[in-house]
This record gives C-alpha cells, structure tokens and sequence, in this order.
C-alpha cells in the first residue's frame, strides 16, 4: 500500500523530504500529550494536516506538491478494501516518517517495494508479477486463502497460554515506519476481547520516539527481559518499565540491560502499561524518570 502510493510519479515523496513531514508533525502533535519535549506519545490525538506543508511556489525539500499531500494522507489513513471500505490495515502513526532505518524511505525506495519478492513468488508464482497491479479487494482475499495459514498467527485465543502462567510483555516503537503502531495496539486488544483481561499474564509498553524494535530519536532503550524475568519468577507486574534515549542511531531496543537503561543519559521515562500514559507531575526536570507517573489514558 505505501509503495503503490509513494511510487506513483506525481505522488512520490523522495526520501530527502521524510524529514521535514516529521518536524512538522512533531511540531502539530507534540503538545497532545500534555507536554512539550519533543516527542510524539499520543499520536492517536493528532489530526495533523498534511496540508500545511503545501509548497507555496517553487518545490523544495521542505514543501510537498499537491499529490504528495494526498498521498501523505493515504498514507496515514491506511488502507482500506475499495469496494467495502473495511480497513485493511492501519496508517502510520504521524513522526514515523523519518525515523530508525530510514523511515518509509527503508520499504518504499525501489526499484520494487521491501518484500515484493514474497507476493511474487509465495502468493502467486509468477515471475512476471507487477506489485503495482495488486487489487486491495481481489487479492487480499487471494493471499489469505493460499498462505494465510503457512504464515499467519491469528489466533487470538490465548488462554491456554494463560492458563499454564504464561507471561507475555509486547514493546512497540510508536515511531516505527514498518509495522504500525497502531496494528499492534489493535492486535493486543483483539487477545483482549477473546481471551478476557490481560493484565494478569500479558501487558504492552510503547515507546515514543522509538522505530523498528529499536533506534530513533525518542525511548529506544528499556530492558524487557528483566521485566519479564522479575513477572515470571517472583510474580511481579511490570506496571512501568524505565526507558531512555540512547542516541538516534542505538541499537539497543528491548535487549538493553538494566545496565545500560540507566546509564547517563539525556532523558529517562518510564514507559507504562498500556493503556496506562507516563504523565509528567509538573515539578522538576522533565529528562528524569522519577517526575513522571503513571494515568489512566483519556
């Protein structure tokens, strides 16, 4: 869906113009969690409008075309079955644009989009196949019918796993220009709705800023498998995790050690459990950790 957009000649975005999508996102978004630090953390309570960026004469990095603000709202509406209108799968959260890896730039630069060869080869074995000729009505149901139950982990019923005292703890970059954040935020409330509550064996932590697993500007080092070592062996919950900004080009992500989480940084926070948010107390710094508490989201 991304590349059919961006590959179009008139709606393409160029990779060196990714950047300035973001700054005008965080700067439209940034406050809608209630505090300005430079971080998108409720991107869901954002109506940023693409529009804004409109070049007013001649076309530069900083500025997008018509098409290419039409294509950036596709982009973040996600796509949908263009007979049924049922959402196929979701945008992209706003500040994801540029991040770790490239940003979209990472699946959408060609010559043929990030996994064209999978379609081409595993859904319909043909050499010749064009990725700009996939139908969004057609040929999703044509993928889940040969290699949906090959590749897909759709069950949602977890409660044999919660019934033997499983534990499960899910982190996701909400700047990640891969998989949507808010696919997984929807996955993990789907497993809600089949299997009952989580809170007692799964819970999920987002982390502003943070892009594919790891990496980007904002939270991208925590230290999950302490969490998930302290639930399962002394029946603790993470109800936070303590995360930090470890630099743009980290590769630490959820593997970080405690260690390394709290080294000297320049901004620490927890991560709460969702739907929980980290809400800043309004006294002290806001880089540490310890001025934030966790809230019910609104």
């Amino acid at each position: 869906m991304a590349a059919q957009n961006l590959q179009t000649p008139a709606g393409y975005i160029p990779p060196a113009k990714l950047p300035a999508i973001t700054r005008a996102a965080v700067a439209s978004c940034d406050a809608k969690d209630g505090l300005v630090d430079g971080l998108i953390s409720s991107p869901e309570k954002c109506n940023f409008d693409p529009s804004v960026l409109q070049c007013d004469g001649k076309e530069t990095d900083a500025c997008l075309t018509s098409p290419q603000v039409d294509t950036l709202k596709r982009l973040y509406a996600g796509a949908r079955n263009p007979r049924t209108g049922e959402q196929i799968y979701p945008g992209w959260p706003v500040g994801s644009e540029s991040s770790y890896l490239g940003g979209w730039a990472y699946a959408t630069k060609g010559p043929e989009p990030f996994r064209a060869q999978f379609f081409r080869d595993w859904v319909f074995n043909d050499a010749k196949w064009d990725w700009r000729s996939f139908d969004w009505d057609r040929d999703v149901t044509t993928t889940r019918e040969r290699i949906g139950p090959l590749v897909d982990s759709v069950d949602l019923d977890l409660s044999a796993f919660k019934k033997r005292g499983g534990k499960l703890i899910v982190y996701q970059g909400l700047a990640d220009p891969i998989v949507s954040a808010y696919d997984t935020v929807n996955h993990f409330a789907a497993i809600s709705r089949t299997t009952g509550d989580t809170q007692d064996f799964a819970r999920l932590f987002l982390a502003p800023g943070m892009g594919h697993c790891r990496g980007g500007d904002g939270l991208n080092a925590l230290d999950v498998i302490t969490a998930l070592e302290t639930w399962v062996e002394h029946g603790t919950a993470p109800d936070r995790i303590l995360a930090s900004a470890q630099g743009p080009g980290s590769t630490l992500g959820g593997l970080a050690t405690a260690a390394q989480v709290s080294e000297r940084t320049p901004r620490t926070r927890p991560l709460c459990a969702y739907p929980k948010q980290a809400k800043y107390t309004g006294k002290g710094s806001i880089e540490d950790a310890k001025h934030f508490v966790c809230v019910a989201g609104d």
